[in-house]
């Protein structure tokens, strides 16, 4: 992946009609997964965007033992009879795994796979950055699933107990409060800085318009860096102290 500094930089040479579409698509798909309240309805978001940009491969996405596996072919919805498709990464690590016949996005909770072809290796060479920052958009929306189904864990009597000593609940949901502000924050930055450059109402210079969408974006991705560590170490945090308690 680019330095931060110049993780978006590429949008420069950005001049065919296949890289606006992808830019567009996912920018566009990222909007409405900050607005998502489930898990089914950002598994149709993934698919929508994979099918819009005709990719072949499949995605994995995993919330506290609800899977969801879907594979793709031409641009479709297709069937599967091979080995199922392992989870990916098993911490917070974020890695990007280049084949010579794929690329590869492993998360905690999804893991993206998309086959190269001699239409799309281009694409693909110059699109890691954007693909990343949606991918990273679901997986903020799927710790956040993972906390709110931690806090309404059900604990027995002794476990309620102990927890209740530990401020295991009201702990979490300041937290998770707290996180839903700044992802409100970050929805607002995109409505205002983000959306109106896609599609200005105003003319405005190229160049201009790409400066200001790499400015925003990398700003936006910084954001979006953070609020995901906060939240992985929160999910990690309250995981332990649950089984700690014999929360199975």
């Amino acid at each position: 992946m680019a330095q931060l500094g110049s993780f978006y930089q590429h949008i420069y040479d950005w001049q065919g009609i296949q890289h606006d579409t992808l830019l567009l698509s996912l920018l566009k798909n990222c909007h409405r997964l900050m607005h998502c309240s489930s898990l089914e309805n950002a598994c149709e978001l993934i698919s929508q965007a994979i099918m819009q940009l005709q990719f072949d491969g499949y995605y994995r996405l995993e919330v506290e033992g609800q899977v969801y596996i879907e594979h793709f072919k031409d641009g479709k919805r297709g069937s599967y009879h091979g080995d199922r498709p392992q989870k990916g990464s098993g911490n917070r690590t974020i890695k990007v795994v280049e084949l010579e016949s794929a690329l590869i996005f492993k998360m905690h909770f999804i893991q993206l796979y998309i086959t190269k072809t001699s239409a799309n290796i281009e694409l693909l060479e110059d699109s890691q950055s954007i693909l990343l920052l949606w991918l990273m958009h679901v997986e903020s929306l799927c710790m956040d699933y993972a906390l709110q189904l931690f806090l309404n864990t059900e604990l027995n009597s002794e476990q309620q107990t102990l927890a209740d000593s530990m401020n295991l609940h009201f702990d979490l949901e300041v937290n998770l409060n707290r996180l839903h502000l700044e992802a409100n924050d970050m929805v607002q930055f995109f409505d205002e800085k983000v959306i109106p450059l896609l599609t200005p109402t105003d003319f405005m210079e190229p160049l201009r318009q790409q400066q200001l969408l790499i400015s925003t974006l990398t700003s936006h991705q910084e954001h979006m860096s953070h609020l995901i560590k906060q939240q992985f170490g929160l999910y990690l945090s309250t995981q332990r102290t649950l089984e700690a308690l014999g929360v199975e």
